[in-house]
């Protein structure tokens, strides 16, 4: 959301802060892509949207395709389970959709103004080696990689983000 609104406006923009964005396409890795374009598939995410309500299967797609079979905290999941209630599934669909296709690097490499990007080193939803490189070359991108860290939030992981959010925004 970050990054489209900037694009909108840029001269209203001081700086961005981008927590495990999905830049683009080569950034994500392919089973992401692959459940995105499976799961939000129109009569296939209806589905989805149904059973997702439903605490244990979504425990379960979290820890085995989210978490790659990693353990879940379950503070973190019942936070997860909750902001999926209220989501709304068709804003879901088109987020997934948006982050499965667009591509966010030619606009970021225009971008005068500073640019923190935080992610787990360790994410499944990410090919942090390719952001790693993306990054790497742009003066005004700071990459910040959480070491021993997935794409579940934990409470430990929490305050370590917190941590590096409050340097990043020093």
């Amino acid at each position: 959301m970050a990054l489209e609104l900037a694009a909108g406006d840029l001269r209203r923009v001081r700086g961005l802060l981008l927590h495990t964005p999905l830049l683009a396409p080569e950034l994500t890795s392919p089973p992401f892509r692959a459940q995105v374009a499976a799961l939000t598939l129109p009569g296939v995410f209806a589905a989805v949207g149904a059973v997702g309500r439903w605490r244990p299967l979504a425990d379960l797609y979290r820890r085995v395709l989210v978490e790659g079979g990693g353990e879940t905290d379950e503070r973190s999941a019942q936070v997860n389970f909750d902001n999926q209630l209220r989501a709304n599934p068709r804003a879901a669909r088109e987020w997934l959709r948006d982050g499965a296709r667009l591509d966010f690097r030619p606009f970021l490499r225009r971008v005068p103004r500073p640019v923190a990007v935080l992610a787990a080193a360790d994410d499944h939803l990410l090919r942090v080696d390719r952001l790693r490189d993306f990054c790497a070359p742009l003066a005004q991108v700071r990459l910040r990689l959480l070491p021993s860290a997935g794409h579940g939030w934990s409470p430990e992981f929490m305050i370590r983000q917190v941590a590096v959010l409050e340097e990043l925004l020093a």
